[in-house]
C-alpha cells in the first residue's frame, strides 16, 4: 500500500490509544499526546482517538466524574 499521497476515501483509518483515566495530570498529558500525533499526520482520513477507562477497583466512584468532564472538554479545545 503506497500512502505517499495521502490516504484515499476507502483506507479512512481510526488510530485508538488505549489509556486508563486515572488523574487531571495523565489526562491533560494523554490529550496533548494525541494532538502530537494529529499534528504530525495530518491526513482528511486519519482520526485518532482514546479508548478510557479506569482502574479497577475505583476506589471513589464520585471521583471519576471531574475526570470524565476534563477529559471531555480537553478532547473539544
Amino acid at each position: 500500500m503506497d500512502f505517499s499521497k495521502g490516504i484515499p476515501p476507502e483506507c479512512r483509518t481510526l488510530v485508538v490509544v488505549p489509556t486508563m483515566l486515572t488523574s487531571t495530570q495523565t489526562i491533560e498529558d494523554l490529550v496533548e499526546a494525541l494532538e502530537v500525533r494529529f499534528l504530525a499526520n495530518r491526513d482528511d482520513h486519519l482520526h485518532f482517538g482514546l479508548l478510557t477507562d479506569f482502574p479497577t477497583p475505583l476506589k471513589n466512584p464520585a471521583g471519576a466524574k471531574p475526570l470524565v468532564r476534563l477529559a471531555s472538554r480537553e478532547s473539544k479545545s
